[in-house]
């Protein structure tokens, strides 16, 4: 299958370059957050909430992040669910400091309509619009008519997206250490 020489090169060559593709680090990356909860009792009925029903909330969003309390920032693969029913795309966000009670608020779009839902809670950013990996907890309400109170509960999950090249990398760096090792066994 391969020779000697191609082995060599696989395992002096390709390795090194896999591990650094491994260690470095791109300047942006995409974060996933997702959130999940139950309206409350005394929720409205309106397109987004219903008391008593779950929801549940996803997207993709760069980060670092330049929407932070200033403007909104397009999000990928943003949906919205009621009672596990899809009724909107989350197509927009903008996080906010703790001292404008934290998290973010989020533009969904569905039947025909546009809806601010603002989720109150921790800053989920740090410096230089970073955004932080974490489990976080807060309330959700829908236009600012119940703030910070809300409507409803929100458990809330901000976590990274592997990358391709990331993906690539570590594909790369198991054919070669599997490569070497067989080398070893052999000689």
């Amino acid at each position: 299958m391969f020779n000697i020489s191609t082995k060599k090169m696989l395992t002096r060559l390709v390795l090194p370059v896999a591990l650094a593709a491994l260690a470095g680090s791109a300047s942006a990356s995409l974060v996933t957050i997702t959130a999940n909860g139950t309206y409350s009792d005394t929720a409205p009925l309106t397109g987004l909430s219903k008391a008593d029903e779950a929801y549940t909330l996803s997207f993709e969003v760069v980060s670092p992040t330049t929407a932070m309390g200033t403007g909104t920032e397009s999000v990928i693969n943003g949906l919205f669910t009621l009672n596990g029913v899809k009724v909107g795309n989350v197509t927009a966000v903008e996080f906010y400091p703790t001292s404008e009670d934290g998290l973010f608020d989020v533009t969904i779009t569905g039947a025909g309509s546009t809806t601010l839902l603002d989720f109150y809670g921790p800053q989920i950013y740090g410096a230089g619009g970073v955004l932080l990996t974490g489990n976080y907890t807060g309330v959700v309400d829908e236009g600012d008519l119940h703030a910070p109170a809300g409507i409803g509960s929100a458990k809330l999950t901000v976590s990274t997206v592997p990358e391709p090249s990331t993906l690539a990398g570590v594909g790369i760096a198991l054919v070669a250490l599997a490569l070497a090792r067989r080398k070893q066994q052999r000689g």
